[in-house]
């Protein structure tokens, strides 16, 4: 159900911890919820699988591996080729990522590990242009999109998250690097 229709034709992207959820911009909710793991046959092997259904199997042979690391940083740029190929051919239906703008959702937590942060987005930014070919690509703090989904700029952001406990402080936007507080507890 869309709330805001989609005349920019704007693809959401928010890759977590427990779950990587992804849709069309202005839904009010993601279409499309799974966990960040894929399931391949061996390393050589290029047939890589997502969703719950292949985690769910017990397959002889079948290696399932993350995705992100515990950090958020990205294990391997080809499985996340191989997934942003597999959301165009077969979550939204063959669609032309030439058509589509991308928004990637951030852990505000990253700004904590700068070099982290700085990696995660160029890495995603050259699979968006060079792999994808989207006309335009946007980041936005998780953090700054939990305040602006509820109409402020300005707040605390406390996620229970699946593997930490995030106190975020949002002003006029801007998630306060400093003031981020994290606890090991999920």
């Amino acid at each position: 159900m869309n709330i805001i229709n989609n005349h920019q034709n704007v693809l959401v992207y928010d890759f977590g911890t427990s779950a990587i959820k992804f849709g069309y911009g202005g839904n009010i909710q993601p279409l499309f919820s799974i966990p960040p793991y894929s399931a391949q046959r061996n390393q050589e092997d290029d047939d890589i699988k997502f969703g719950e259904e292949w985690l769910q199997k017990d397959l002889p042979g079948v290696e399932v591996l993350p995705m992100f690391d515990p950090e958020g940083n990205i294990v391997k740029k080809e499985k996340i080729i191989t997934f942003l190929d597999w959301t165009y051919d077969t979550c939204f239906g063959e669609i032309d990522p030439q058509q589509w703008k991308v928004l990637f959702s951030q852990p505000s937590s990253l700004l904590l590990q700068p070099s982290n942060f700085r990696t995660r987005r160029s890495l995603l930014a050259e699979l968006s242009f060079e792999f994808a070919n989207h006309p335009q690509l946007s980041f936005q703090h998780d953090a700054s999109l939990a305040c602006y989904s509820h109409g402020i700029h300005t707040g605390i952001v406390i996620d229970f998250g699946f593997s930490c406990l995030r106190v975020v402080p949002v002003l006029e936007g801007h998630p306060l690097r400093h003031s981020i507080k994290m606890l090991n507890l999920g």
